[in-house]
């Protein structure tokens, strides 16, 4: 098989170089300095407001580096009953009190509950049954409180994302693309694949953009030239399907041929992802405005997969998505990652088995010079620090993270230390 010169993978640090919030904005704009949701998040539900706050005071205690991913990653495993976290949340005192308070109530004149150790064998199993018959009860009252603030939740991240300014979009990524595409043009056709493929943990749109102008309207089209100028070919799963489903084989003409292909691969989901309740079909299109807002979910759910304990895999695009990850990188001479924060233990393992696996390979990781040596970004320098055979093929870019327009300027920092030969 022939190999492929480079994959490109992004975080949320790409997206945030072209003015999309990062976790710390994210808070800032949702939560008070006590941790309570704002009042100006009118959507939320009162119940799914106090229960956010709970899931913060023991997810973080004192701490302020909230990590949204990792709070909706617990909510996804709450509705499982598979995470630690939530387990403890669950055995609370608070809830078994309010267990307790229900049995003593309900079933006063059947148990003495002062010393249940005392009752007689046919006494403790009744009362053994009505523990168990309550705490049922109330855990699948908490089940529909997660499930609730889980929709809130996605409603936000679709709020804070669904607004790109194009013209900062084209003007960040352009540059890019098209240096990677004239270094594609140079490299042997016979050794190499005329191919780009692009991963991203990302729910945002902006590289949909990129590629795929058809989603946006004519007067934005034109701020893409540079990008459509290329002539590139874009699979993202949805393109040539009807009814805009997605399928497998929308990418089997990806890696052939001679005209350059970019095959894009969304690892946690979209914000246009829908998958409808009983379907395994997955769907995107369509105004995210034009979607109302109701639950329960009476339609179609948000499909976003977050790094969890108990992650959904195994169902199309994820499985097929995962898949296509390792098996590009096993094939791959470079690997740049831009805006990531390696805090999915799953794509980490991957890029761990690729370094072992592909001799060739060598992953360039794009980090602010503030973050590196910084607690706050632990699972980031643990990567950095990674060694495979004996030793280290990876190399870290550097570049200054600080206001606006040095945001504006990331892709073009390092675009001059992503040289190929």
């Amino acid at each position: 098989m022939k190999k492929i010169p480079y994959v490109v993978f992004t975080g949320a640090g790409a997206s945030n170089a072209i003015g999309l919030p990062t976790m710390k904005d994210f808070f800032e704009n949702f939560l008070d300095e006590n941790r309570n949701v704002k009042p100006t998040h009118l959507h939320m539900h009162k119940t799914s407001k106090i229960l956010f706050k709970k899931i913060l005071d023991s997810l973080y205690s004192g701490k302020t580096n909230y990590d949204l991913e990792e709070i909706m990653g617990v909510l996804y495993d709450a509705k499982h009953f598979s995470n630690s976290q939530m387990l403890k949340m669950y055995m609370s005192d608070d809830i078994f009190t309010t267990i307790a308070r229900k049995i003593r109530d309900e079933h006063s004149q059947k148990f003495t509950i002062t010393k249940p150790l005392q009752m007689n064998s046919a006494n403790m199993e009744d009362f053994v049954c009505a523990i168990k018959n309550e705490m049922t009860k109330e855990y699948h009252s908490l089940h529909k409180q997660f499930d609730r603030l889980l929709y809130d939740i996605e409603r936000t991240i679709r709020d804070s994302l669904s607004n790109i300014n194009h013209k900062e979009n084209a003007r960040v990524y352009g540059p890019f693309i098209s240096m990677l595409v004239r270094d594609l043009q140079n490299k042997d056709s016979a050794k190499y694949l005329k191919t780009i493929p692009f991963y991203t943990t990302n729910y945002d749109m902006s590289i949909d953009y990129c590629f795929n102008q058809n989603l946006i309207d004519s007067n934005e089209q034109t701020l893409y030239a540079q990008i459509s100028e290329q002539n590139l070919l874009f699979y993202n799963g949805f393109n040539g399907n009807r009814n805009g489903v997605w399928s497998r084989e929308s990418y089997s003409n990806a890696y052939k041929g001679n005209k350059i292909s970019v095959p894009y691969y969304k690892l946690h989901g979209s914000i246009f992802w829908q998958k409808a309740p009983q379907s395994d079909s997955v769907t995107t299109g369509g105004s995210i405005e034009d979607k109302p807002y109701s639950y329960p979910h009476d339609s179609k759910q948000l499909y976003i997969s977050y790094p969890a304990e108990k992650k959904e895999l195994i169902g199309e695009p994820y499985s097929f998505n995962y898949m296509s990850l390792e098996r590009d990188l096993h094939h791959a001479d470079s690997l740049i990652i831009i805006g990531f924060s390696f805090r999915d233990p799953k794509i980490v393992e991957i890029f761990k088995i690729a370094l072992e696996c592909n001799e060739d390979l060598e992953i360039k990781v794009v980090v602010p010079e503030d973050a590196i040596g910084s607690c706050e970004f632990h699972e980031l320098n643990q990567f950095l620090a990674h060694r495979s055979g004996g030793r280290s093929k990876i190399k870290k870019l550097a570049y200054k993270f600080g206001d606006e327009a040095t945001k504006m300027e990331l892709f073009q920092q390092i675009i001059p230390s992503l040289t190929y030969s």
